[in-house]
């Protein structure tokens, strides 16, 4: 990648050479990069435009002229515009080697309508991904689990339990989210863990479900930030919009409304609750319900 433009345009080069796989046996003795690898290229330069470096799958390519052979030992510059708005994506690729253009390409693409799993991941049988999931290398996915719409799960995370994960949800590197609680009265019961839309799940945050004493199920709304090492203890109930910040652990039973901040390294205690938009700054020890900002 040399440069990129959100949404607008992107600009990538790649270096031909002689013993990249598809050149064996192709027009033996006089070695031809494939045109459709040349539409290939230029669909995955296309998807960094929209984010979407994995995921982006060619429709249809409606016009395409290729004016000299690409082979061995030339150096391209690719560059990819887009052409309107509007979904699916309406683009336009030149390729280039020096001064001389050697393709242009109109073509149409859109991201995956289904999940894209990393072929080192592990997803068990009967997890459930909907459609634009997209699961990075090494991440683990349990049986039980529901991944919702536009899902990201980040590479060895692990997702496990009686999980559900709303729509836009992004899961990072390291985390751990569903595993069983941390509680030793937590018997195996199926209890479990229900994410809203459009968290944010940061490195090595850990989250549980819930246990039979808590009504069986731990919650968050939607909008929520657990940032670095952040802990989510088990029948915790989270409404939209908290922000959980580095380091800060929520006992069991926690209750926080919309729109709380838990500080850096704040500990909260078990059956506390935190009030709407109450702020608890970094390094507090919270043994006692805080009130909702607007009673203070």
């Amino acid at each position: 990648m040399l440069e990129v433009e959100p949404g607008t345009r992107a600009v990538g080069t790649k270096l031909v050479s002689a013993n990249e796989p598809y050149f064996a046996g192709h027009f033996p003795g006089a070695p031809v990069l494939p045109g459709v690898l040349v539409c290939e290229a230029l669909v995955q330069l296309g998807a960094h435009l929209v984010d979407e470096p994995d995921a982006l799958r060619l429709l249809a390519v409606e016009r395409a002229r290729f004016r000299r052979p690409v082979v061995p030992g030339d150096a391209l510059r690719l560059e990819v515009t887009r052409r309107t708005p509007g979904s699916p994506l309406q683009l336009h690729g030149v390729v280039s080697a020096g001064s001389v253009v050697v393709a242009e390409v109109d073509f149409a693409a859109a991201p995956s309508a289904g999940p894209t799993v990393h072929p080192t991941a592990v997803v068990a049988r009967g997890a459930e991904l909907e459609a634009g999931v997209t699961v990075g290398p090494y991440a683990v996915i349990g049986p039980h689990v529901r991944v919702g719409a536009g899902c990201r799960i980040g590479a060895h995370a692990v997702v496990d339990g009686h999980t559900t994960l709303g729509e836009a949800t992004r899961i990072f590197s390291f985390a751990s989210v569903g595993s069983i609680p941390q509680d030793l009265k937590y018997a195996g019961e199926a209890s479990t863990l229900e994410l809203g839309e459009a968290n944010i799940v940061r490195e090595f945050v850990s989250i549980n479900p819930g246990t039979a004493a808590g009504g069986m199920a731990t919650r968050t709304g939607k909008g929520c930030v657990f940032m670095v090492n952040a802990h989510v203890g088990h029948d915790c109930r989270l409404g939209d919009h908290v922000i959980v910040s580095p380091g800060a652990a929520l006992g069991g039973h926690v209750t926080i409304e919309d729109h709380a901040i838990i500080g850096g390294l704040v500990g909260v205690h078990q059956f506390v609750r935190i009030g709407e938009s109450a702020l608890c700054a970094a390094g507090a020890m919270v043994s006692m319900d805080v009130p909702p900002r607007w009673q203070r």
